[in-house]
């Protein structure tokens, strides 16, 4: 999102569907590897979206 860094999480379900929120996050950018490690904007646990954030990204 342009030259911020945010993740959509699951914050519930609304008549039989999930419903997310785009957070900022900070994150330790390194170059390489399959994951990216986040210092601030999430939980542990929190269920985050790994693929197709650009289009939940068009509906919010």
């Amino acid at each position: 999102m342009g030259e911020y860094k945010v993740v959509f999480v699951e914050v519930g379900e609304a008549e039989g569907t999930a419903r997310f929120e785009r957070l900022p996050v900070d994150i330790e950018e390194r170059e390489g590897g399959e994951y990216v490690a986040v210092r601030h904007g999430i939980d542990a646990g929190q269920s985050v979206v790994v693929g197709g954030a650009a289009a939940l990204s068009q509906r919010l």
